[in-house]
């Protein structure tokens, strides 16, 4: 592409042509550049900006950003940022910390998309995208390309918002229960490279019912996983797996499983499953941290003087067991009904508590819609499982491993990166009647280890410390009450008595498991009540009253639910009966 840069005729200013369209005005750049801002900058906002140009719009919006805002410059032209490498205006702002500049041409969109992911996730959500003049036209494409991955990402991060708020609370309360079944497991790595037969993964797609009689046919060739709800399938046509996975912390996960016995099925699990679940499977239980929690893996280990094995996360309970499958054995794996689409315009497989027909409400409610299925056909599916896919297709991707791994459920969306053949096949093909035996602990070889008393006492400890900080927590809001009852408290007098109880209260968040509970709701508070544009004194003094009360509201109700689950995680251990 041809770029001119040109004089402005009311200023100094340099405009700029590229393949003879301006991208910034001939006459005044920089008032334009003014304009455009001024339309679109929004406080406490991310800035996505398509187009560098000769920098005016950049520049602008830079010097408006607090620390609240950021500016996100995509740039599909390498030769015009190199071109601003030597300008001092450009270097000034490209080293700014709420400014980074990136240069996509259209092509590694997983790495724009985990920018995009980076910067979306801390605004949660809050973004505006401008434009630079004429961009549009000269790369319509790749500006359809940031729209769409603009559009996903905004999905998955609302997807993921909603399922932070709703299951915090159950996760950190099974991740304080669960602790004492750390004691009654095995780690899951007793399990690694002793799997010698091909592996299967069934999960609760449509398509599994297809399936079902050569499972049954080939059932004690094959080590066969069960991906969490799956097992109500599986168990009603007579099949039981060699390992359980499930994940899920929720009370629907745990509804899947209440009605079944699990003292026979061996179960993988993290902490942070439904803790009712782990108190009804009374077998063989194998234990792993997820790979991504990386705060709360150190916290558990200190706190259990363990090295728990990690294990690669997804977006599902099957992404966990093929990650689980691929460090048990070298030989094939399969995955079978696993559609992640509407197959026939259901939504689970036969016996599957959650199955259901679909309609065009559902269709509608989900945003469903149309994308390349197993055969090459339209299958429809939605944004949640099409962040499912994703998730297999980057392990495909990124997982070193020696195994052949296949997609065999014959049905549903295609999964780019593995081989598709039918499951007959797969099975006549990998079986070997020669295969040495495989190494799962049986029921009665189980070791039940003794709580230590050192960790009893650090739970005491915490228990202690803990119901300190609500006396200090209780003296601060009383602080707030009386800012709102006495006219003769005033602001001032309020500001000067929280830096001590502030300084209280960072010392207690120091102790990192707490801190950790707590995160999710400094993080809800630190995105309400935002500043707004030209408020005077009074009102800034309002939002932030408001918004402390509600942080240490809050901080109180967490700290508190903490110290009763610590209480029954104690009693638990000691066989009392404590209401939860």
């Amino acid at each position: 592409m041809e770029i001119l840069y040109i004089e402005a005729k009311r200023n100094n200013a340099l405009t700029m042509k590229i393949n003879n369209l301006y991208v910034h005005s001939k006459y005044d750049p920089i008032n334009e550049a003014k304009n455009i801002v001024s339309a679109n900058f929004k406080l406490n906002h991310l800035h996505v900006l398509f187009g560098l140009g000769a920098s005016h719009v950049a520049n602008e919006i830079a010097t408006r950003l607090t620390e609240d805002e950021a500016l996100l410059i995509i740039e599909p032209n390498s030769v015009v940022v190199d071109n601003l490498r030597d300008d001092d205006t450009f270097k000034n702002m490209i080293h700014k910390d709420n400014v980074e500049l990136i240069n996509f041409d259209g092509h590694d969109l997983d790495k724009l998309k985990i920018i995009l992911s980076t910067y979306i996730d801390k605004f949660m959500g809050r973004v505006e995208i401008i434009v630079t003049p004429n961009y549009d036209k000269l790369y319509a494409e790749i500006l359809l390309s940031v729209y769409k991955d603009i559009k996903d990402v905004l999905i998955h991060n609302i997807v993921n918002n909603n399922t932070r708020n709703m299951f915090a609370n159950e996760w950190q309360k099974n991740h304080i229960l669960n602790l004492r079944h750390f004691y009654q497991s095995e780690d899951i790595s007793v399990l690694f490279n002793k799997i010698h037969q091909p592996i299967v993964i069934a999960s609760g797609g449509p398509s599994l019912e297809k399936q079902l009689e050569l499972l049954k046919k080939f059932r004690k060739d094959i080590f066969l996983i069960c991906a969490g709800s799956t097992l109500n399938t599986l168990l009603i046509n007579n099949i039981k797996p060699d390992l359980l996975v499930t994940v899920d912390g929720g009370i629907n996960n745990f509804n899947h499983f209440k009605d079944i016995n699990l003292e026979e099925i061996p179960i993988a699990f993290p902490l942070i499953l439904h803790h009712k679940i782990l108190e009804k499977n009374t077998g063989q239980k194998y234990i792993f941290s997820i790979h991504d929690h990386v705060v709360m893996n150190n916290i558990t280990n200190d706190l259990l003087n363990a090295e728990i094995s990690n294990i690669q996360s997804g977006q599902s309970v099957a992404n966990f067991s093929l990650n689980i499958a691929l460090k048990l054995t070298s030989l094939p794996i399969c995955l079978i009904g696993q559609d992640l689409a509407y197959t026939n315009h259901y939504t689970h497989s036969l016996g599957n508590k959650n199955m259901k027909k679909i309609d065009e409400e559902f269709i509608n409610n989900r945003k469903a819609f149309y994308t390349e299925g197993y055969y090459g056909e339209d299958v429809l599916t939605d944004y949640v499982f099409e962040g499912m896919r994703k998730s297999f297709e980057q392990i495909i991707e990124n997982e070193t491993y020696s195994n052949e791994v296949f997609n065999c459920t014959e049905g549903g969306v295609k999964i780019k990166g593995f081989k598709q053949i039918a499951f007959s096949k797969f099975l006549n093909d990998s079986i070997d009647d020669k295969a040495n035996e495989n190494f799962l602990i049986e029921n009665n070889d189980l070791i039940v280890k003794e709580i230590p008393s050192e960790f009893i006492n650090k739970i005491n400890k915490k228990i202690l410390d803990y119901k300190e900080l609500l006396e200090v927590l209780e003296k601060t809001l009383k602080l707030f009450e009386q800012y709102h009852e006495n006219n003769d408290y005033s602001f001032h007098n309020l500001s000067e008595d929280l830096i001590q109880s502030d300084n209280t209260i960072k010392t207690y968040l120091n102790d990192q498991f707490l801190f950790y509970i707590v995160s999710p709701v400094i993080y809800k508070v630190n995105h309400l009540d935002l500043k707004r544009d030209q408020e005077n004194d009074q009102e800034v003094e309002g939002r932030l009253v408001r918004k402390s009360t509600v942080l240490y509201t809050d901080i109180e109700h967490s700290v508190s639910k903490m110290v009763r689950w610590l209480e029954v995680l104690i009693n638990k251990i000691n066989n009392k009966e404590f209401p939860e």
